[in-house]
């Protein structure tokens, strides 16, 4: 296959709610997205869409970046093995460099293009079977619904699997929160919690110990310094998962730390899908399941976030793209929609190609 042509094109979608990240408030999503084909008009997409707050980059970067790759690529053969996902895309487009969501987008659509040029859907790239289906973790972030009320409803419409956000307020708030939720969803509902690196020490083992009766799965990256994490769970006894600290890691990863029982693993920001599928090949030899998870991306990306999950991670695990409900509208014209609390692999692969291009701005054309 003979890569013969790129596209760019602009977006923004306005948001559902407003969306609070580290002390940004958000209320539209700006993206490119990038589109690719070969010699016989097969077409790949992706979707860039840097995070405020958590890309160091910004749309302006990713254009250049892409540009300059683009005078590239055109004419450059593609690699059928790349989807093996064991170095190639680094060696591949080793000579570019690329921040994290560039370089996703890239592997994204190139993965894409070459599942289209074989009639397959991304999840039968990979030739290893997939899950039929995928369960998501309701996420609980927006402070302007009743906590009590936003759980329940989505206890009530089909999520087993509900993730709380803390370290914003109080510890005392904080665990009140976590025992308001745990009565609305009972006992039978896993309940994960997020605590983006906000407290010292002191403070998380206090937090964990004031809800060690709530039954709680996981606490995401409680600690400021992510050296102590180990020491936090011999002193609580609560099982961790990394997120920010991931980013530190680097390939292969020989010693976990104490207590780590999953990896939450976005792809955007780690800088692809062949690192996060390697990420996730190392954390299993370890008995650490992965959690795949979005920035907050239109269904073009979570399409084949929810495949990549189904083909990669535990049929029994819930993924983190429950972020779908934030945007008040898709770029695709069959929106990613997952129905009580579950997304059916092969509906969302068949909605992959509808993107709706008059939603989109061409920013520049390669070929």
């Amino acid at each position: 296959m003979i890569l013969t042509g790129m596209e760019v094109y602009s977006y923004s979608l306005p948001l559902a709610f407003p969306l609070v990240l580290k002390n940004i408030r958000i209320t539209s999503r700006q993206g490119l997205v990038l589109r690719l084909w070969d010699e016989k008009g097969n077409m790949g997409y992706s979707e860039i869409a840097p995070l405020p707050g958590f890309h160091s980059e910004t749309l302006r970067d990713v254009e250049n970046e892409l540009k300059e790759a683009g005078e590239h690529l055109p004419g450059k053969k593609v690699l059928q093995t790349l989807h093996n996902l064991d170095g190639q895309f680094q060696r591949w487009l080793g000579k570019y460099s690329l921040h994290a969501s560039t370089r996703n987008g890239l592997e994204l659509a190139i993965l894409n293009l070459l599942a289209t040029s074989r009639q397959l859907r991304l999840a039968e790239l990979f030739a290893i079977p997939s899950c039929t289906e995928i369960k998501l973790n309701g996420l609980l972030i927006d402070p302007q619904q009743d906590l009590f009320i936003r759980a329940k409803m989505l206890v009530d419409s089909g999520y087993d699997t509900l993730k709380l956000k803390v370290g914003r307020d109080d510890i005392l708030s904080d665990v009140e929160k976590v025992k308001i939720i745990r009565e609305a969803m009972g006992q039978r509902v896993n309940l994960r919690l997020d605590a983006n690196q906000a407290w010292s020490m002191e403070e998380a083992v206090s937090f964990a110990r004031d809800v060690s009766s709530q039954g709680i799965e996981y606490i995401e990256e409680p600690l400021q310094d992510s050296s102590g994490l180990g020491g936090f769970y011999r002193e609580t006894g609560m099982p961790v998962a990394l997120d920010e600290s991931v980013l530190n890691l680097e390939l292969p990863v020989k010693t976990w730390p104490e207590g780590v029982k999953a990896l939450v693993l976005k792809p955007a920001l780690l800088g692809g899908i062949e690192k996060t599928v390697q990420l996730i090949r190392s954390a299993q030899k370890a008995g650490i399941y992965a959690v795949i998870s979005s920035v907050f991306e239109s269904g073009i990306n979570l399409t084949a976030l929810a495949q990549l999950a189904g083909v990669f991670c535990p049929p029994d695990k819930t993924m983190g793209l429950d972020t779908w409900r934030w945007l008040g509208e898709d770029l695709l014209s069959r929106p990613f929609r997952p129905e009580k609390g579950r997304v059916n692999i092969k509906e969302v692969a068949a909605r992959a190609g509808s993107v709706r291009l008059e939603k989109l701005k061409s920013v520049f054309r390669l070929n």
